[in-house]
């Protein structure tokens, strides 16, 4: 979200009234608001965002509360709309002919709607993955059942960047590789890159940006600094986070796994340094509230985190005043959106202080009709919601039990 509105969220002092979190467990915790005294919930995302907790809370008993966008308008999700297109079906059903009498299954991102999460059910099994644990996810499939075909979608560079670390994985000494998985060693990974594929047909508009150009930018400018990488990204970005890891000086992975590694880069070493944030731009509300209570606690006297977010050169407005240079703001390009922020979502930025101000007042003043126009409608019918509940439920078992059921591998 846009950090002003993350900023004067976190201020707020209701307890457990305000949850800043993912898109699985924003639905989750609307349950919980819900059963703790709360009489409505505004969702701050995107419009699978709030359907999903929509449905979740009718699933649960919870059909009398409302649940509220900021916005009347379409907020979509580039990533979410690539799972509801024909091609993905299409995709899914040629992988299951393909496999033939083989066991496969199909891992699909978290970020997806219940009808598409459904729907892949119906055509292969399907497990839900988040970005901190796809890799975790392939390698136990792989170690529970060696022969299966795993596909992966809809997210066309993380399944690229999947296939970029089991390839690298593949040629490390067997005792590296444990250390990812203790089933496995470089025979087992060779049969799993035989065994997986990904949908080349589905990207988030925020991590494309992440291209060549920016890439050029931050190996000319940037070379001492820390590189990280979200699993979402184009190959050229993601490759150069690998290489950096192998320096120790970068890594890959969720946006939880890009902040726990910028904090205990600032705990190990009371050294400034810089970092290279490849992911969007809204982290950077908690990554620096996070950062400036790790240096209170654990920084030098005068270290310092400088965080910088790439962009291409083609993307700065440079001015003819040559004492000026660069004019603030940016065009659109590489590494930057059209309404001028870099890196930055502008679907989730339709979530606005404004937006959310309006419907407090309007619940505030009793106008009914009107808050009707932002209410969010359950268009899910339940046995849609059974069906898209199934491979979270099988993710959520990993979580916690650290392999799979049985039943995740069949259909019904």
């Amino acid at each position: 979200m846009d950090a002003e509105l993350q900023g004067a969220i976190t201020a707020c002092k209701t307890p457990n009234g305000v949850f800043i979190a993912d898109s699985l467990a924003m639905a989750d915790q609307c349950v919980k608001q819900v059963k703790s005294g709360f009489k409505s919930v505004a969702v701050l995302g995107v419009d699978f965002m709030s359907a999903n907790a929509r449905a979740i809370l009718d699933k649960e008993g919870f059909a009398n509360v409302p649940v509220y966008k900021t916005s009347t308008k379409p907020i979509g999700c580039s990533l979410a709309e690539a799972a509801e297109k024909d091609v993905y079906k299409s995709y899914l059903l040629s992988e299951k002919k393909k496999a033939g009498n083989a066991p496969i299954v199909n891992l699909i991102y978290i970020n997806t709607s219940l009808p598409s999460k459904a729907m892949a059910q119906d055509i292969i099994p399907t497990i839900s993955c988040t970005s901190a644990n796809v890799l975790r996810s392939v390698l136990q499939i792989a170690a529970q059942k060696p022969d299966c075909k795993i596909c992966y979608g809809p997210d066309s560079y993380m399944g690229n960047n999947l296939e970029v670390m089991l390839t690298h994985l593949s040629t490390q000494p067997d005792e590296e590789i444990k250390k990812y998985h203790p089933a496995h060693n470089q025979k087992s990974i060779a049969k799993l890159l035989n065994n997986f594929s990904y949908f080349k047909n589905g990207n988030c508009v925020v991590h494309h940006m992440f291209g060549e150009n920016v890439v050029k930018n931050i190996r000319d400018n940037y070379d001492d600094a820390y590189i990280t990488a979200h699993f979402e990204v184009p190959g050229p970005m993601f490759q150069l986070a690998m290489e950096k890891i192998q320096k120790n000086s970068g890594t890959v992975g969720s946006t939880s796994d890009i902040l726990n590694f910028i904090l205990n880069k600032a705990k190990s070493s009371n050294e400034s340094f810089k970092v290279v944030l490849g992911t969007e731009s809204g982290m950077i509300t908690k990554l620096s509230q996070m950062i400036q209570k790790t240096l209170k606690e654990h920084g030098g006297k005068n270290q310092t985190v400088e965080v910088i977010f790439p962009v291409s050169n083609d993307a700065v407005t440079v001015s003819s005043n040559k004492k000026l240079g660069i004019v603030p703001g940016v065009r659109g390009g590489e590494g930057c959106s059209t309404e001028g922020g870099c890196a930055s979502c502008p679907y989730m930025k339709m979530n606005t202080i404004d937006g959310l101000l309006h419907i407090v007042e309007m619940l505030e003043e009793g106008k009914t009709e009107e808050l009707k126009k932002y209410e969010v409608v359950n268009k899910i019918p339940d046995n849609i919601v059974d069906k898209a509940l199934r491979p979270i439920f099988a993710m959520r078992y990993f979580q916690k039990n650290k392999e799979f059921p049985e039943w995740a591998f069949h259909s019904n």
